[in-house]
C-alpha cells in the first residue's frame, strides 16, 4: 500500500504541488503570525521526517531535552514531550512487530501500581489539571521505555546515544563560556534562560550515558574525554548544586555495578569525577548556608525549608489520600500559603497530592523498576540504573516531574532492557523475528 502511494505520489507530482503549497502558506502566516508559522514549519517537518523515516522522530527525543519552549496550547506544551508523545506513537506498532523486551514489560507493570494510584486520586480529586498531568506521567515513563527498546532494536543506539552526547557537548562548551562570563555567580543561575537545576540534570544524565555506555557510542577516547569535560563545564556553569550531588549517586551506582573485568578501567575517570562534583557542589552549599539571613529567608536553601514545611503542613489535613495532583497549579492554595509551590521533594510531593495512597504507589513503583534493572548487567542496562539513581537523588531536593529530564534515564533504561534481551536471545542460541538477526550476529 504505502509503496503504491509513493509511486503515484511521483506519476501525478502532488509531491512538488504540495510543497509549493506549504512554501506559500508558510510565508503567509511568516508575515502576519511568526509563532504560528514556525509551529506549522515544524509540523512539516517532522511529517517529513515521519514519512521517509519514523525512526527519526525517536532519535530527537534526547536532544530535544535541551529545547524547553512551550506551544501556545492550552497551559502550553513542552516541546520534548511533543517529540516524546509522537515517537511514543510511533514505537507501539515498530515494538508490535519487533517484539517487546521483557525487562520493559516488567518495569511497566511496576509503573501500573503508580498509575492505578493516580487513577484513584484523580476520581476522588477530579479537575481536568489532576487528569491531564496524571497521563504526563504516565508519558514520561511509558512513553522513554517504548521509544528506547524501538531505538536499540532498530539498530540505532550509537546514534541516538551520539545525538544526546554531542549537543550536551556543544551546549556545556556554551553554558561553561557564559559561566566565566559571569565569574561563576549568580547571574549564571539561568544560563540562556533555561532552569539551572533542570539544564544541570539534563547535564549529569549526559555525563552518566558517556561513562558507561562508551562501547555503545563508539567514541575514540580522546573524543569521550573532551565530550566528558565539555559536559562537565556545562554542568559547573549551571551552578546547580543538586545536579551535582546527583551525579555522584549515579556515578556511584554506575560504578559499583559495571563488571569487575571493566573497573579497574573505570575506577580513575570515577573517583576524579565524583571528587570534583562532590568538592565544588559542597563548597556552593556551605556557603550559602553561611549567609545566615540569606538562609533563613530569601535563598534557595530557604526556600526548599519553607516549601517542604508548607506542602507537609498541607499533607496533614488528608493523610490517606491528599488534596488532589498539581494541586500547586490551583491559586487558591496560594493564596492560602504562598509557600504552597511545586514541591522540591518527590515523596513529599506525592504525599501532598495524594497522601499515603499515591506515596506508597511512587515508592513501590520506583523499588519494583530497580529490582528489575538490577537483574542485569549489561552496559545499557547499567547506564539505565545510574540515571534513575541520579535522577531520584535529584528529586529529592528539587522538582521531579518534568518534561525532558524526567524522560531521558527511562530512555536509557529501554535501550537497556532490548539489549539485555538481545544478549539473552543470543547466548540462548534463537531468533524468532527477522528483524533481529542483524543484532544478533553483532
Amino acid at each position: 500500500m504505502l509503496t503504491r502511494f509513493k509511486s503515484l505520489w511521483t506519476l501525478i507530482l502532488v509531491g512538488p504541488l504540495v510543497c509549493a503549497l506549504f512554501g506559500l502558506l508558510s510565508g503567509y502566516l511568516a508575515v502576519r503570525e511568526p509563532k504560528l508559522a514556525a509551529a506549522f514549519i515544524g509540523l512539516g517537518a517532522v511529517l517529513a521526517l515521519v514519512s521517509r523515516s519514523p525512526i527519526s522522530i525517536a532519535l530527537l527525543v534526547a536532544p530535544a531535552s535541551f529545547n524547553v519552549s512551550r506551544l501556545s496550547i492550552g497551559r502550553g506544551i513542552a516541546l520534548p514531550d511533543v517529540v516524546l508523545l509522537v515517537a511514543t506513537i510511533l514505537s507501539f506498532p515498530a515494538l508490535a512487530r519487533l517484539g517487546t523486551p521483557p525487562g520493559v514489560t516488567s518495569i511497566r507493570r511496576w509503573f501500573g501500581v503508580y498509575f492505578v494510584a493516580m487513577l484513584a486520586i484523580v476520581v476522588i480529586h477530579p479537575s481536568s489539571r489532576s487528569l491531564i498531568e496524571a497521563g504526563h506521567r504516565t508519558l514520561l515513563v511509558v512513553g522513554p521505555l517504548s521509544v528506547g527498546a524501538w531505538i536499540y532494536l532498530s539498530g540505532r543506539t550509537r546514534i541516538a546515544l551520539r545525538l544526546l552526547v554531542g549537543v550536551a557537548a556543544v551546549a556545556g562548551v556554551i553554558l561553561f563560556i557564559y559561566g566565566a562570563a559571569h565569574s561563576f555567580g549568580s547571574s549564571a543561575s539561568l544560563p540562556l534562560g533555561l532552569n539551572k537545576n533542570y539544564v544541570g540534570s539534563i547535564f549529569g544524565l549526559s555525563i552518566i550515558v558517556t561513562l558507561a555506555a562508551s562501547r555503545e557510542l563508539e567514541l575514540k577516547p580522546e573524543l569521550r574525554y573532551a565530550a566528558i569535560a565539555a559536559i562537565g563545564g556545562g554542568l559547573v556553569g549551571s551552578h546547580s548544586r543538586a545536579a551535582m550531588l546527583a551525579l555522584v549517586v549515579g556515578i556511584f551506582v554506575w560504578f559499583f555495578r559495571t563488571h569487575s573485568d571493566y573497573r579497574k578501567q573505570s575506577f580513575m575517570i570515577a573517583a576524579v569525577l565524583a571528587a570534583a562534583f562532590l568538592t565544588y557542589a559542597g563548597y556552593l552549599v556551605s556557603s550559602q548556608i553561611a549567609d545566615k539571613a540569606a538562609t533563613q529567608n530569601t535563598n534557595s536553601v530557604a526556600v526548599r525549608n519553607e516549601t517542604e514545611n508548607a506542602t507537609i503542613a498541607l499533607w496533614r489535613t488528608s493523610r490517606l489520600v491528599g488534596v488532589g495532583i498539581y494541586y500547586y497549579t490551583d491559586p487558591a492554595y496560594q493564596e492560602m500559603n504562598p509557600w504552597l509551590v511545586a514541591p522540591t521533594n518527590a515523596v513529599v510531593e506525592a504525599l501532598a497530592e495524594g497522601g499515603i495512597v499515591l506515596a506508597a504507589g511512587f515508592i513501590i513503583f520506583n523499588v519494583g523498576a530497580i529490582a528489575v534493572m538490577l537483574r542485569y548487567r549489561n552496559p545499557l542496562a547499567v547506564a539505565g540504573l545510574a540515571c534513575v539513581a541520579d535522577r531520584l537523588a535529584h528529586g529529592m531536593v528539587d522538582i521531579f516531574w518534568t518534561a525532558g529530564d524526567a524522560s531521558l534515564p527511562w530512555l536509557i533504561v529501554g535501550m537497556g532492557m532490548a539489549q539485555a534481551a538481545v544478549i539473552g536471545r543470543r547466548e540462548s542460541g534463537e531468533s524468532e523475528r527477522p528483524e533481529m538477526r542483524g543484532l544478533l550476529t553483532q
